[in-house]
């Protein structure tokens, strides 16, 4: 999917995410994320990404909660 808005543009030219789950022996997955970005030239990104890594491990939990909170969504 094609994303605009935040940073992009403004200080990352390019970013893709990618979302792998792995079941667990216990009925559960653990799922792993792997963002690569190309910052734009002159940007020094260290608190960016940062900051970034914060905001999908936050929206990662909340899913996570909602989902054990209401097991009736999902299949």
């Amino acid at each position: 999917s094609l994303v605009e808005g935040g940073d992009l543009g403004k200080k990352i030219e390019s970013a893709s995410t990618q979302f792998k789950f792995e079941q667990t022996g216990k009925g559960g997955c653990v799922c792993k994320v792997v963002t690569t970005y190309k910052p734009l030239p002159g940007v020094e990104n260290k608190d960016e990404v940062a900051k970034g890594k914060e905001a999908v491990t936050g929206i990662i939990k909340a899913a996570e909660a909602y989902l054990l909170a209401n097991p009736g969504a999902y299949a």
